[in-house]
C-alpha cells in the first residue's frame, strides 16, 4: 500500500465532496415506529473529473494518478481545491487547546494573540493531526470567532473518530484526507491526439 498526492497541476475541470453516513433503519411493522442506527463513522467522498478533450501534455499526469489510485488498494491524499484555505480569516499556527475526545463534535483551539477577532465560518476545512489514520478532516458547523486571546471554539463535523490530545497540530491550509477508489477499472477515451474522460470516485480509508 503507497499513498500518492493529489497533484497541483492536475487539469481537473469538476470536484464533488460528499459524506457517506453508515445508518440502518428499522421499522416495527405492528406500531410503525421507526428508529436508526449508526453502524460506523461517517466518510467523507470525492469525485473529480477532466476535461473531455485534454492535450496528450494535460492527459498525461492523469494516466499516472490513476494508473496508481484507480484501484482500491493504495490511498489519494486529496484536499477540496475549491476550498483551500478557510473562507474565514483565522490562520497561523493552530492546535488543539484541550482534548478532543472521540465521538467529540466540539474544538477549542488556540490560534495566538495575534489571530484575535479571526473567524471559521460554514463548511471551512480543518485537519486535526497528521498521517494516515492518525489525523480526521472535519467541517467547521457555524460560524466562530477567536477571543482576545486568540482561542477560537468550533463546532464540527463529522464526528470526532479518535481522541486528540491537547497541543495537536490543526491545520488549515490543503486540510485533507485519504481516499480508496470505489471500482478496479481505469478507462479514459482518446481520439487522435486528444485524450479525456478521466475521472475519480472514491471513499475515505484511514485503513491500511
Amino acid at each position: 500500500m503507497a499513498i500518492y498526492t493529489l497533484p497541483d497541476s492536475l487539469k481537473i475541470e469538476k470536484m464533488a465532496f460528499g459524506v457517506n453516513t453508515y445508518a440502518l433503519p428499522f421499522s416495527n411493522a405492528d406500531t410503525g415506529a421507526s428508529s436508526t442506527r449508526l453502524l460506523g463513522p461517517p466518510r467523507w467522498t470525492l469525485s473529480f473529473s477532466s476535461a473531455s478533450d485534454l492535450s496528450l501534455t494535460d492527459a498525461g499526469p492523469w494516466v499516472s494518478l490513476l494508473m496508481r489510485v484507480g484501484g482500491r488498494i493504495h490511498h489519494l491524499e486529496a484536499w477540496d481545491k475549491s476550498r483551500p484555505a478557510p473562507s474565514g480569516t483565522l490562520r497561523g499556527t493552530l492546535v488543539l487547546a484541550s482534548t478532543v475526545k472521540e465521538g467529540d463534535t466540539e474544538a477549542i483551539i488556540s490560534a495566538g494573540a495575534g489571530q484575535a477577532g479571526r473567524t471559521l465560518l460554514d463548511a471551512d476545512w480543518l485537519q486535526f493531526g497528521s498521517g494516515l489514520g492518525t489525523s480526521q478532516l472535519v467541517a467547521v458547523m457555524g460560524p466562530a470567532t477567536a477571543d482576545a486571546a486568540g482561542t477560537i471554539t468550533i463546532q464540527f463535523e463529522s464526528p470526532a473518530r479518535l481522541t486528540f490530545p491537547a497541543g495537536t497540530p490543526v491545520t488549515w491550509d490543503k486540510a485533507r484526507t485519504y481516499f480508496k477508489s470505489n471500482s478496479n477499472a481505469v478507462t479514459w477515451s482518446a481520439e487522435r491526439n486528444v485524450q479525456g474522460g478521466f475521472s475519480f470516485d472514491g471513499t475515505e480509508q484511514w485503513n491500511a
